[in-house]
């Protein structure tokens, strides 16, 4: 069944998923045995079991979107990390609502929330610069914006894109887990 045919299938929630700021159309493949996902030009194709619980699919959609950060963070802190002469201790992703990231500037430990799925990479990479600026300054002080300005002279105008997303209903995100 392709759920981008418009067919709502229980198992998919929503034939359209969201990916660093792209709306991209499922083709829901059913499979018994694999649960995976491959992202295409405009197209996710996902095999998951047909009769699968909603919380499977949450928890598979969580790991999916865990991945495809994983695959582009390393690469953003390495650069940032090099830009800003930081050394992060390490970097985690995990569910957090309120939050694009945190770090704690004692351990040089960042978390970076699973909802930085859903927006677009300049956005992503504004966070990582963010996130390690706050390694040399823990708080959003003059310096912070002194930091944030010299590495990243846009910073003010992707703060704004990301405190007024575009909403789109229609559409599973990482912001949905």
């Amino acid at each position: 069944m392709n759920a981008s045919a418009g067919q709502f299938n229980a198992a998919v929630p929503y034939p359209r998923l969201s990916l660093f700021g792209k709306v991209y159309e499922v083709d829901y493949i059913p499979s018994r045995r694999a649960k995976s996902a491959a992202v295409g030009a405009d197209r996710i194709a996902v095999l998951f079991p047909p009769a699968a619980p909603p919380e499977a699919w949450k928890s598979f959609l969580a790991r999916f979107y865990k991945e495809q950060l994983d695959a582009v963070l390393p690469a953003m802190l390495a650069t940032w990390s090099v830009q800003l002469g930081v050394n992060p201790s390490g970097y985690a992703v995990k569910r957090m609502h309120t939050r694009w990231g945190t770090c704690n500037p004692h351990t040089r430990q960042i978390w970076f929330s699973l909802m930085l799925a859903d927006v677009a990479l300049p956005l992503v990479e504004y966070i990582v610069a963010h996130e390690l600026c706050h390694l040399l300054e823990a708080s959003h002080n003059a310096r912070f914006k002194f930091l944030m300005t010299n590495a990243m002279r846009d910073w003010r105008t992707r703060v704004q894109e990301l405190n007024h997303p575009a909403v789109r209903l229609d559409v599973y995100t990482a912001a949905s887990l």
